[in-house]
């Protein structure tokens, strides 16, 4: 997932992949050495620049100067993050495979839902929901359905 912000005549680029954890940072098209789990340094200037946050609660950059949000998350954006996890509720009471289908399913959706509320492409908030709402109910009936399935093929 890459973060983009403007600020200070300054353009910051955080990316993180979201399988493979790999980070980097760069200011103004410029790439930046990652000396840490999330540090990174400007081999020209010398400042260090520290990312505090994740992808789901919001990413800050910090220096011995300042502080820098990439990316805040919004009282909807919390909703939509969160409203697939709700599932694994009901799927406590399905047993082992419910609830491993349930797990699975719901925080691949999370995932999803966090990289929706992040794009760019919608700026819509009520969109982002109503997607959010979609992406989960979708999920929802995924998991159940191959649980039943399952559950269909046991007892017979």
């Amino acid at each position: 997932m890459q973060i983009k912000k403007t600020t200070n005549e300054k353009t910051y680029v955080y990316d993180e992949k979201f399988f493979s954890g790999k980070k980097s940072l760069t200011i103004n098209g410029k790439q930046l050495q990652l000396v840490g789990k999330k540090n990174f340094v400007d081999s020209e200037t010398g400042e260090e620049y520290s990312v505090s946050g994740s992808f789901i609660k919001g990413i800050t950059l910090n220096t011995k100067s300042e502080e820098i949000v990439l990316v805040k998350n919004k009282w909807y954006e919390w909703i939509v993050i969160i409203l697939p996890i709700i599932s694994i509720g009901v799927g406590l009471f399905c047993g082992a495979i419910g609830c491993m289908l349930s797990v699975l399913f719901s925080l691949l959706c999370a995932a999803i839902n966090a990289t929706i509320c992040r794009s760019e492409k919608i700026r819509s908030a009520i969109v982002k929901v109503i997607i959010g709402i979609v992406t989960s109910a979708i999920s929802t009936s995924a998991w159940f359905g191959i649980y039943w399935l399952i559950v269909q093929a046991i007892l017979k």
